[in-house]
């Protein structure tokens, strides 16, 4: 599963941009571990 795409589709799902970055980057942190 891409996770451009998924993001995308998460985002625009989303009406505040800014808590999807931030739901985004908290989300990258759990993948690095």
């Amino acid at each position: 599963l891409p996770l451009d795409a998924f993001v995308e589709s998460f985002c625009q799902s989303r009406t505040r941009s800014h808590v999807c970055r931030t739901q985004l980057e908290k989300l990258q942190e759990l993948l690095q571990k």
